[in-house]
């Protein structure tokens, strides 16, 4: 990942930047969270793959790749949530995560199979493209914290998905593209509902930081921004259209 600092970063995402929504914190924790998230956040709408999916001039078959590896990424992203979601001690927050799990396997790759038909991408295709080492690498990351971490680790480590998204979302929403099928996927993550989600996930971040230590909220944090920084190198693999060697 670059330097965030950088003028050519900032130069790059400054349009995307200024037209992000703000997707404020709700409360005490959520707010230490962005600020380690915002940096990586501001680098994530500076990339090229963003700015070109805003101006149209994005390779088609760079976001087709983009489509089929967040299929698989997203598969293994909901599986992490429903495994949150029977680790959580509260039936509350057991339901918010089933929910959510449930609404990416039904929304999000309802979402995807339509992207994909549309650049010409069927079933038998998307399963014979493996995952790159990338969306293995984020994938395993989220299923091991989930698994081995405290709910509050796996809750801040899926986070940045919905919180990032949802800033590119508006941004790219707030420019516009003028290829159809990327404003089709922009118009997913600049959606009220999915705004809705993001508040939701962001109100449990806070029930659950209450009854942290220091030390705990500091491991969590660390979980959510290798998650952040995933989120970028998903994007950079897509544009250089990573593959195994």
């Amino acid at each position: 990942m670059p330097d965030v600092s950088s003028p050519v970063v900032r130069s790059a995402g400054s349009t995307l930047a200024r037209a992000a929504a703000p997707a404020r914190p709700r409360g005490l924790w959520s707010s230490r969270l962005w600020a380690v998230l915002a940096p990586v956040d501001g680098a994530l709408l500076g990339h090229p793959f963003l700015t070109g999916v805003a101006d149209g001039t994005l390779a088609l078959d760079v976001f087709t790749g983009y489509l089929v590896q967040d299929a698989h990424y997203l598969s293994g992203y909901a599986r992490a949530l429903a495994l949150l979601g029977a680790r959580a001690g509260d039936l509350a927050d057991t339901a918010v995560l089933a929910r959510h799990a449930a609404g990416t396997v039904e929304v999000e790759l309802t979402l995807h199979t339509e992207l994909l038909a549309a650049v010409g991408v069927d079933a038998a295709a998307l399963a014979a493209a493996p995952p790159s080492p990338t969306t293995h690498a984020y994938t395993a990351h989220l299923l091991a914290t989930a698994a081995l971490g405290g709910v509050a680790d796996g809750v801040a480590a899926v986070l940045p998905c919905f919180w990032l998204y949802a800033r590119a979302g508006a941004a790219l929403a707030a420019t516009g593209s003028p290829e159809p099928r990327y404003q089709r996927w922009v118009d997913s993550y600049a959606s009220e509902a999915f705004a809705a989600v993001v508040e939701e996930v962001l109100a449990l971040v806070d029930r659950l930081g209450t009854g942290l230590t220091a030390a705990q909220r500091a491991h969590a944090e660390a979980a959510a921004l290798t998650s952040a920084r995933y989120e970028w190198m998903f994007f950079d693999a897509a544009l250089r259209q990573e593959r195994w060697p």
